[in-house]
Parts: C-alpha cells; structure tokens; sequence
C-alpha cells in the first residue's frame, strides 16, 4: 500500500481543489514541522529522566566513589596502626594472608591524607584514629543522603533507592506514552499534509518539510538524482548527498528510534539488581521486598511495552516518508523521460 492510500480519506477531492493554495499549505506545513518538534521535546525530556536514572543506578550499585572511600576508611581503622605487629597476626593465619597486599594500599591511602603511621607515636596514633572515625562518620551520613535517597527536585521530596525502579517506571511510562501520542500525531499530520498538497507535492515542498525534521531522517535527493545523470562536482548539495547517500547513513538512521529503548534498558537492570540484592532487602522486610520485586517488574512490562508501540510508530513515519520520496522521484523521471 502506497503513503497516499492510507493517508487520511476523510480530504474530498473538493476540499483539497478548495484549500489547494498557497496559505493554506504552508499552514498544513506549519502544524506537520510543528508535530515534528513536540516528539522531539518529548524525546529530549525522555533522554533526560534515563540520564538521572542511569546516575541513581549507578550510585546505588556499590561502585560509587562515595562507597570506596567508605571502604577504604573501614579498612583503615580496622588494620590501624598499619604496624609490624598487624602484619605479623595476618601472616600467621594463612586465610588472611591475602589482606597483607590491602596493608601496603592503605598506608600509602592515609600518607595520601596526611597521616604518617610509620612516624606516629601512641598519642599522635590514637589521635589520628578518632580523626578517621570522624571522616567515617561523616562519609557515612553523606552516603545515607546522596546515595541511598534520592531527591527529586523543585518538587523537594525524596524516596528510597530501593524503589528506584518503581517511580521510574512510572516516569518512563508517561513519557513514553505521552511520545507515542506525539509521534501518532506526527505521522498523521504528515499525512494530511501530503494529501492537502494533492499535486502540488513537489521536490520543493518536500525538501522544505524535510529540512524541518530533527531525529526522523527523511530520504533527501537533488532534482538531479531523477534518471542517471552525474553529480554535479561544483554542486556543494550534490556533492554531500552523493557522499552521504541520500538516505544518510543507516546507523544515524536508527539511532534515534533505539532512545526509546533505553528506559527498558534502565528498568531491566534496576530489577536484575533488585534480584541479586533481594535477600539484603527480605531481612529488612520480606513483605515490602516481594511487593517491590512485583511493581518493579509490572512496571517493567509496562514500559516495554509502550516502547515498542512507540518504536513502531516511528517506523511507520520513516516509511511515509521512504514512499513520498519514491513517489515525487518517479515523477521526476517521467518528466524527464518525456522532456
């Protein structure tokens, strides 16, 4: 089925002989760029929540800076003074031997701090741990504020890492939605455009919509494409379609379209690792644990979902435009076979 068999039928030939002029196209034009603007915000804030996801997610999964030092500073009042004698308990018991390598990092860590334990007396050494406790204490706090709960902001509230994948799901889903009406409003606003123009669909007006477009990458072609003639070498236009192609390259193609998919990506991993870390959270509650386990997935499938929905919608505007281009370019030839 070509683009213009299922445009929109409810255009008569009357209304199309009637709003067939110049104003009224250019106000058709108007709302298709329009349409084509509104998808492109929504994927710009659709980006945006999957960036400040990804971030919570990775803060939350026990490779964070804020979560090495705290383990560093563990280790350093554990092991300290970092002297001869904690050595000599290590080597003795074969099983910890292994920490011995830990001892020669953490007293390079705490001359990194300003600590020489080597030259440190008793005093000087129980002085410099209490300072360390401190720093631990305060790290501590800092991790239990930045890592473990997360605030949303201008609204001022905050929630529990643990239910990450629960308010994403729920902010993927609306935008996501909220996309897949706006590409849906992009496609038939397309459409319509194409049948209003009638005729009058030419290599201009097409390029002129075209030149309009963001993340959907439109066929592009020079008048001189139509037949076999040669790029023209003093032709700037010419000579990046002819490099280029005039469909772009196929990965840039595509790459917008995979965006949608990254809030699955996101939600996917938030759940693997609420799968791996499920026993942590049954000890803390088992009832609390299953119940996010559950709308973490539910929110999962959800989003999945109106992804793919939106991914397709965003094809099928892909080959509207494949079948405008292929059907003004048939007309092109004609008229220069005839000519």
């Amino acid at each position: 089925m070509s683009a213009r068999e299922h445009r929109n039928d409810s255009v008569s030939t009357g209304a199309v002989r009637i709003l067939n002029n110049g104003e009224h196209i250019h106000e058709y034009l108007d709302s298709a760029a329009a349409a084509s603007r509104r998808s492109r915000f929504i994927v710009v804030v659709l980006v945006t929540a999957s960036v400040l996801s990804f971030m919570a997610l990775w803060n939350s999964l026990g490779r964070s800076w804020t979560d090495m030092r705290v383990k560093n500073l563990e280790d350093l009042i554990r092991y300290w003074p970092l002297d001869g004698e904690v050595e000599r308990r290590l080597g003795e018991d074969w099983r910890r031997r292994g920490e011995l390598e830990r001892l020669d990092v953490l007293r390079n860590l705490a001359r990194g701090m300003g600590y020489f334990p080597d030259a440190a007396s008793s005093e000087e050494s129980s002085t410099i741990l209490r300072s360390l406790e401190i720093r631990l204490f305060h790290l501590r706090r800092v991790r239990a504020d930045r890592v473990l709960n997360i605030d949303i902001p201008v609204v001022g509230a905050s929630f529990d890492v643990n239910d990450l994948a629960i308010f994403s799901g729920i902010t993927f889903f609306i935008i996501l939605l909220l996309l897949r009406y706006s590409l849906a409003r992009e496609c038939q606003n397309l459409c319509v455009f194409a049948d209003i123009a009638g005729a009058d669909l030419d290599r201009t007006l097409y390029n002129l919509l075209a030149t309009r477009q963001f993340l959907t990458v439109p066929p592009m072609r020079h008048r001189s494409h139509a037949g076999n003639d040669e790029i023209d070498p003093n032709s700037p236009s010419q000579r990046y379609l002819a490099l280029q192609g005039y469909r772009g390259s196929a990965f840039w193609r595509a790459m917008p379209k995979f965006m949608v998919w990254a809030p699955a990506l996101i939600i996917g991993t938030i759940v693997i690792n609420d799968y791996r870390t499920f026993a942590i959270g049954a000890e803390l509650s088992m009832e609390r644990t299953k119940e996010s386990t559950f709308l973490s997935v539910a929110f999962l499938v959800l989003v999945c979902g109106v992804a793919a929905s939106a991914y397709r919608m965003w094809r099928r505007i892909d080959s509207v435009w494949r079948e405008l281009d292929e059907e003004i370019w048939k007309v092109e030839s004609a008229d220069k076979g005839e000519a």
